[in-house]
């Protein structure tokens, strides 16, 4: 994951140095995130929080670190608040920690993107301290235990999603609603991936589309949310991946009347953590293929985590 972070925002995070979480969020630039810094670095020498910064940041650096000649800061200046659309699909996986008070509360309110002004830089990164674990039967909803992070993607791979229309129904596809209740004036793109022969007959997987789609622009309230679902013999297990986390369920999305065994876990795993967002990206890679071929695929055809012909 890359974070993005001009150079007021980072005299900030330095400033709040006696902040419980401010060594959390320096180990995370340090060891796990990508860091583009929107200053060029010659700047380090002309102030000191800077310069005492780098000084202890020297050791055990992993990743990408550069930094940035005015013509190169990202977002380009001036800001305009729909930027990360024009930056394809990383855009919306990044963070950024942004001198523009404006831009910064007109983003944070469609929350599709993780941004953040001067003096949110520990609130922003804790965030994605998100590491979780429990038993599948101690979940009540969805809306409680998913995090409530930025949102413009989800891709649900799950074998039995439609496999039973009695169960699809009464469960009223309530995980993606509790997703959908997350953007505000900005849209979501939603991606089912399930398996052929567990598809129940009697649910017609053109008309879901149509009515996940319908509540799912309601929810966002955006016209543009889109649906899609497709059908493969090459998925297994089930994930869930946004463009923040990713949740391991160790059975059917479906909470209720699904015959949750006790010892069934579910596990979100941050994305700001390099091991977890590569595992994500290996599994993308799969429903990228799935995506070329798939044995069926109905609705709008549209993510920003894997792409269709």
């Amino acid at each position: 994951m890359k974070l993005y972070i001009d150079k007021e925002n980072l005299i900030s995070l330095i400033k709040s140095k006696d902040n419980y979480l401010f060594e959390d969020c320096q180990l995370l630039i340090r060891r796990e995130l990508d860091v583009q810094y929107n200053f060029e670095k010659s700047e380090i020498w002309k102030n000191e929080y800077l310069l005492a910064w780098f000084q202890r940041f020297g050791d055990g650096i992993k990743g990408e670190h550069i930094f940035s000649s005015p013509e190169r800061v990202y977002p380009a200046r001036p800001i305009k608040s729909n930027f990360y659309i024009s930056g394809g699909g990383e855009s919306f996986n990044s963070i950024y920690l942004i001198d523009d008070e404006h831009i910064c509360e007109v983003i944070a309110e469609k929350s599709c993107v993780l941004i953040g002004k001067i003096g949110d830089e520990v609130n922003v990164l804790e965030r994605l301290m998100i590491e979780k674990e429990t038993r599948a039967i101690s979940i009540e909803s969805w809306k409680n235990f998913c995090p409530k992070l930025p949102l413009s993607d989800v891709i649900i791979a799950d074998t039995y999603y439609f496999k039973d229309k009695e169960t699809y129904e009464k469960n009223n596809n309530e995980l993606i609603e509790a997703l959908a209740n997350i953007p505000h004036n900005s849209p979501l793109n939603v991606v089912i991936i399930t398996k052929p022969e567990n598809c129940d007959k009697r649910i017609n997987l053109e008309e879901e589309q149509k009515r996940i789609k319908e509540f799912v622009k309601n929810r966002t309230c955006s016209s543009t949310s889109s649906v899609t679902i497709m059908t493969s013999n090459k998925i297994h297990d089930r994930y869930l991946i946004t463009n923040y986390y990713r949740i391991n369920h160790g059975s059917c999305f479906h909470l209720k009347d699904n015959g949750l065994k006790k010892d069934v876990h579910s596990e979100i795993k941050s994305h700001a953590i390099r091991n977890n967002e590569k595992y994500s990206k290996d599994l993308i890679s799969i429903y990228q293929e799935i995506a070329l071929s798939p044995v069926k695929c109905v609705g709008d055809k549209k993510s920003n985590l894997i792409k269709f012909e």
